[in-house]
């Protein structure tokens, strides 16, 4: 694992002040756009499977108007991986902002929840990270132990930005997976949760949505890319995950093998000038010249260099405190699996009472 550092001396040799930087292992992963197409869509079906994320849907524009959702989070996600500090700062702060409206009762539990908790912040960092990670393994290969590692340890950085102590986010691959696993103790998919995969699956987008209002051409044509796409995010689910998922359909390319194909020449295609002049378009101006600069400094002279003195930043310095946040927290990343949280909706001792 990489060490930890306040300043980044990479920076300074790149000529620039990243939030990351060249030479990092969250470039080398993100670099790929479909690491993050297919990335989010992955993303999108495992926050499902937790029943808040689930009912927060109602704040979202994931059905209304998906392209658009994916849209902002790309945007959100390119700058804050390959832009500057004052690039994530910005972006990250549109981000928070958002979060701090996502507020309501989800209907499984009948208990609140709001998008500014300790949990459910970390939670959705370390399933966005896996999924970007799983995804440019299912395309290039797997990644060394080291560099598994520090990429967790560099995905602290953006999460800081929006709020997420970082010291409750893994910063080894071990680490999230047991997280993980915790987590999953904890997920049902309830029927929100089925409504949102339904598209993934055999229904259609609902009328009154972006989607759902498309001429019947361009509708299938949406349902069936949307599809395809989604298959190729379902290869890198976790054993838990998959049995969650369980889309009653054949594959779209029709093997397992046809779908690993897909994948790659879905990033072949995207690689190239044809493909990034789509997510040109996709991010616009803004967030993809961020990309498109990071890349030339990426691709210049010295990389092996780079890579080699890289250090990751201090995440802990650029921590935004959240003046929303619900504090329920465990204890520490494992202490999940023990089902611990600071706050309770039992007083302590009427629950000792009752235990009596």
């Amino acid at each position: 694992m990489q060490n930890v550092a306040a300043i980044n001396p990479t920076q300074a040799s790149a000529g620039g002040d990243w939030a990351i930087g060249p030479g990092s292992v969250t470039w080398k992963v993100l670099r790929d756009p479909v690491v993050f197409i297919v990335g989010q869509i992955r993303n999108s079906m495992v926050l499902l499977f937790h029943p808040p994320f689930a009912a927060s849907s109602e704040h979202d524009m994931f059905i209304i108007d998906p392209l658009l959702r994916f849209r902002r989070v790309g945007m959100y996600a390119y700058s804050a991986t390959f832009g500057s500090s004052k690039d994530a700062e910005k972006f990250s702060r549109m981000v928070r902002t958002r979060h701090g409206q996502v507020v309501g009762t989800e209907p499984i539990t009948q208990r609140p929840y709001q998008s500014h908790s300790e949990y459910e912040l970390a939670l959705t960092s370390v399933i966005q990270s896996t999924s970007y990670l799983f995804t440019y393994e299912a395309i290039h290969g797997r990644l060394p132990d080291d560099e598994r590692d520090q990429f967790y340890c560099e995905q602290q950085i953006p999460a800081a930005m929006i709020g997420i102590q970082p010291r409750h986010l893994p910063a080894s691959y071990g680490e999230a997976m047991d997280f993980l696993h915790h987590a999953h103790q904890r997920f049902a998919v309830g029927l929100i949760g089925r409504r949102l995969l339904a598209p993934y699956d055999r229904s259609d987008y609902p009328k009154g949505t972006a989607m759902g209002d498309l001429p019947w051409l361009q509708r299938k044509l949406g349902l069936y890319v949307t599809r395809v796409v989604s298959d190729m995010a379902s290869l890198t689910l976790l054993e838990d995950e998959r049995m969650l998922y369980s889309v009653n359909r054949r594959p779209k390319m029709l093997t397992e093998g046809g779908v690993r194909a897909s994948i790659k020449l879905f990033s072949a295609f995207m690689r190239s000038k044809l493909g990034m002049k789509a997510l040109s378009w996709y991010l616009q101006n803004k967030a993809f010249n961020i990309f498109a600069n990071a890349l030339k400094v990426e691709d210049g002279p010295g990389y092996a260099e780079r890579k080699a003195n890289f250090v990751v930043p201090d995440p802990q310095g650029l921590y935004r405190e959240l003046p929303d946040l619900k504090r329920n927290w465990p204890g520490s990343v494992a202490d999940y699996a023990l089902g611990r949280e600071v706050e309770s909706d039992v007083p302590v001792v009427e629950a000792a009472s009752a235990g009596a």
